[in-house]
């Protein structure tokens, strides 16, 4: 006879995971959250309905998520128990499984991420240097002056190496372009900015 799929906690209809329970309930039990609170708790109205509504689709376009997002990176977001969450990791680790680490990312394997894709499908647990290496293949990491925060541009970069050959120290550089020491020694030694080659 076969065994069900589908979690035992009543009512519930996400795929199981393990000790008869889906991901969800598993995470509840491991906060002490009572598992048989109704899950409109975790997550209230059309949010969560479409964001469980994905769970076992087979879907192989990208779904884009409607709702709110981190307006940073363009990845969908929902509260759940009072925490903002981002919506493709919660929805990786209800297909997934827990990730192998705490370290591992939710990566899009569609390479739209950034466009707010949850299909269960396109996703995966990947390492953090796995993950950038995809977007690389993609072509939606963004480096440089197009990464968020960045102070430098392609060309100060060239700059400030170039500067740093005939002998200007890092101090004086650091004031220049309004970085630190260490961002200049970092940009001169090769650690960042890796892509970005010297004329």
């Amino acid at each position: 006879m076969a065994t069900s799929s589908i979690c035992t906690i009543e009512d519930c209809a996400r795929p199981l995971a393990s000790h008869g329970m889906c991901n969800f309930h598993r995470r509840r039990l491991k906060r002490g959250v009572d598992l048989y609170a109704p899950s409109i708790h975790a997550s209230r109205g059309l949010p969560a309905a479409f964001m469980y509504g994905v769970i076992g689709t087979t879907e192989q376009a990208c779904i884009k998520w409607p709702f709110a997002t981190n307006g940073r990176d363009g990845r969908g977001v929902i509260k759940i128990e009072g925490v903002m969450r981002q919506v493709h990791r919660e929805v990786c680790q209800m297909v997934h499984g827990d990730p192998p680490t705490s370290a591992h990312e939710a990566a899009h394997l569609c390479g739209k991420g950034h466009e707010a894709c949850i299909n269960p499908n396109h996703l995966a647990w990947k390492t953090s240097a796995e993950n950038k290496a995809d977007m690389n293949i993609h072509g939606t990491r963004r480096r440089g002056s197009a990464a968020p925060g960045a102070k430098l541009t392609e060309e100060s970069v060239r700059e400030i190496r170039k500067l740093a050959s005939t002998g200007v120290s890092q101090h004086s550089l650091a004031a220049c372009y309004g970085v630190s020491q260490g961002v200049v020694w970092k940009v001169i030694h090769g650690v960042t900015w890796t892509h970005v080659q010297s004329r």
